[in-house]
């Protein structure tokens, strides 16, 4: 799983006599793309920013550095996906900070925007605790390397509600081959394979996982995120299901919280985590994305 930091800079009109500041504001869709690779987007009412401020590789060095740049560059808002340790986001912020997608709750975050995990994990244990039934078999679950706390929530969502043995794989190498192999080995010392869930899709996506099982039937496969390479594969089949939800919305609520931090916009800033949507070859999207 990658790593986004995403800085929000609100731009104003003139400050109109007799109307109260804060009323008059009215932040742009735009961006402000700085020669040393960082920037700020720009956000209208209810829009989402254009991700000009962004990192997204797998060093947590990096995302310490983005958010100090947004800090030094006088940012109005950081949203920010990290790993959940203590250096992700220990400095203090001259800017509201949001957690997206996965939560940092140590963090002096303002809200916490994305699905709620650990009901999501939840939801795939039900699902596949009832189509197996009394039928025999293991689950595998996969999950991605680093300490990211949405993974951690889904699993142990996943495990407090299956009431079926759970092996897993870690997907360490981020490399196809390699989650292949261990997931062939896994398969050739024994267990009974019945189900598959995919907390997270690394380098190999989905797709890997489908060609590790050549050769070892599974009756279900669960995943999350409802992408491309998803979409075709629930429609082959070769997935039952796919947890999703609207990041669309969740950036939507974010940007909400940072304009409200700033008395942009009305009301007590909330967190009110995204409801997991269950998409199956029925009622998958009939676009293409």
């Amino acid at each position: 799983m990658n790593q986004v930091v995403i800085a929000v800079t609100l731009g104003r009109r003139p400050h109109v006599p007799g109307r109260r500041r804060g009323a008059g504001a009215a932040p742009l869709l735009g961006g402000d793309p700085r020669g040393d690779g960082g920037g700020t987007a720009r956000v209208a009412p209810g829009g989402v920013p254009r991700p000009f401020h962004l990192t997204d590789g797998p060093s947590v060095r990096e995302v310490v550095a983005a958010l100090d740049r947004a800090g030094r560059n006088g940012s109005h808002g950081v949203i920010l996906k990290a790993p959940d340790r203590p250096e992700a986001a220990a400095g203090a912020l001259p800017a509201p900070l949001v957690t997206l997608v996965t939560d940092l709750p140590r963090s002096p975050r303002i809200t916490y925007a994305g699905l709620d995990n650990h009901a999501a994990g939840a939801t795939a244990a039900y699902l596949i605790d009832q189509w197996l039934g009394e039928r025999p078999g293991d689950v595998l679950v996969v999950r991605g390397r680093g300490t990211f706390r949405g993974e951690d929530e889904r699993e142990a969502g996943f495990r407090a509600e299956t009431h079926r043995r759970v092996v897993e794989v870690t997907d360490a190498e981020d490399r196809a081959d390699a989650l292949r192999r261990e997931i062939g080995d896994l398969l050739a010392a024994g267990p009974p394979v019945r189900a598959i869930y995919s907390l997270y899709a690394g380098a190999g996506g989905n797709t890997a996982m489908v060609e590790a099982f050549r050769d070892h039937p599974y009756d279900f496969f669960i995943a999350h995120d409802l992408d491309r390479e998803n979409t075709a594969l629930l429609r082959e089949r070769k997935l039952s299901a796919v947890l999703h939800h609207d990041l669309r919305t969740d950036l939507r609520r974010a940007c909400h919280a940072i304009l409200q931090a700033h008395g942009v916009l009305p009301g007590p800033i909330r967190t009110n985590p995204s409801a997991v949507q269950v998409i199956t070859p029925h009622n998958a999207p009939p676009v293409e994305f």
